[in-house]
């Protein structure tokens, strides 16, 4: 597992990384299951769909699913920058082409994290990170409005859930497949 930061914004991003097939199998293993799936996945619930924030309180891909190298893994790198806080909301994105997500943040939580499976490619866009100094839109002193990090393989990046950020669109026929979790 290789740990490093990124000074951001000054805002703290932990990236971490594994070799795990195991993790690969386990995700792999997990079906198109309405119970778990965000508002980007086909077959989603529509409360989820349609809802308000309320509808992700039910997300629970870690409650629901026996998958305990990749939650390990999660904890393991939860626990390294913050071990007071635990996972309250789990669930999988499987983004079919041309899906992406608005600029958002998580309400209500601490820290959120966002898991990149084996098959992500470039091309399946990655996530943005919104500068929270408001002197970055006017371009001033050297400041960037944002920091795309690349959807990259075996890859979990862990964020304040303050932070805005917004992915980019999905530009291949194969779905962009993600677990996202939020801890409090």
């Amino acid at each position: 597992m290789i740990d490093f930061m990124v000074e951001l914004f000054p805002t703290h991003l932990h990236v971490f990384v594994h070799d795990d097939p195991l993790i690969d199998e386990e995700i792999n293993g997990i079906p198109d299951d309405p119970d778990i799936l965000s508002h980007l996945s086909v077959g989603a619930k529509e409360e989820i769909l349609y809802g308000s924030h309320t509808g992700m309180n039910d997300l629970q891909l870690f409650q629901k699913y026996n998958l305990p190298r990749l939650r390990a893994f999660c904890e393991k790198s939860l626990a390294s920058i913050d071990p007071i806080v635990t996972i309250a909301q789990s669930w999988m994105n499987r983004g079919p082409k041309d899906s992406f997500q608005i600029a958002h943040t998580h309400a209500g939580f601490s820290v959120s994290g966002v898991y990149y499976h084996q098959d992500c490619v470039p091309d399946m866009g990655g996530i943005v990170f919104i500068n929270p100094n408001p002197h970055s839109k006017m371009c001033l002193w050297g400041t960037e409005e944002g920091r795309h990090f690349p959807a990259t393989p075996r890859t979990l990046v862990l964020f304040p859930s303050w932070l805005e950020h917004k992915t980019e669109k999905n530009l291949i026929d194969t779905p962009r497949v993600s677990i996202a979790f939020n801890a409090k």
